[in-house]
Order: C-alpha cells, then structure tokens, then sequence
C-alpha cells in the first residue's frame, strides 16, 4: 500500500508526502490516514491513480477542479473521513464494486 503522511505538503504529486517516498499508481492500493496535511489532487488537468482507495477517520482527500483520480477497485471512506471531489473534477471508478462510506460532490450550477 502506499501510505500518505502529508509531511511536506498537501500535494498528492510531492514523493515526500508518501510514507513509500512514490506517488501511487493504478497498481497500489492507497491509504490516507489522518495526516500533517490533508491529500490534495490539484493543478491542471492531473490524473491520479490508486488500485484501492482508502480514507481512514481522520483523514482528507480533495480533488480540485479539472482533476481526475481513477480507482480500479474500491473506494472505502471510512466514519469520519473525507473525501471530497469539487466541481469540474472526476472520481472514475473502473470495475463495478460495492463501495463503502460518502464521498461529497460539489457542482456550480448557473442560478435558476
């Protein structure tokens, strides 16, 4: 598993804020505990990956505008984690699993 501490930075593509000191790929189940600083998937049209996707009670996961984390299995958020995709970015989901937890969405809408 590739675990995050946030130790450095809330930047998801920073090696230093993985305990593995490497950013996950579609092969790794990752893990975001309640760290120094909550996981932040940001800048300009950025992909991330994880095979499993874990937040532990405690722990933050954001994924800004025009940014994209696609998970191939599960999407586990547990009691008291977040995990939360703002509008215009994605979560892709690659095989139909039963997932566990809330994820919060959030989308602009023009007014009514």
């Amino acid at each position: 598993a590739k675990v995050w501490n946030g130790s450095i930075s809330s930047d998801w593509t920073n090696p230093g804020n993985w305990v593995a000191g490497s950013i996950p790929t579609n092969i790794d189940c990752v893990v975001i505990p309640p760290a120094g600083n909550p996981a932040v998937i940001s800048g300009t049209g950025y992909n991330a990956d994880a095979h499993n996707l874990t937040v532990h009670s405690g722990g933050s996961l954001t994924v800004n505008s025009g940014n994209t984390i696609t998970v191939t299995d599960i999407v586990d958020i547990h009691t008291g984690g977040q995990c939360i995709i703002r509008d215009s970015a994605s979560l892709v989901q690659v095989n139909n699993v039963n997932n566990t937890g809330t994820v919060t969405i959030e989308r602009i809408t023009q007014p009514m």
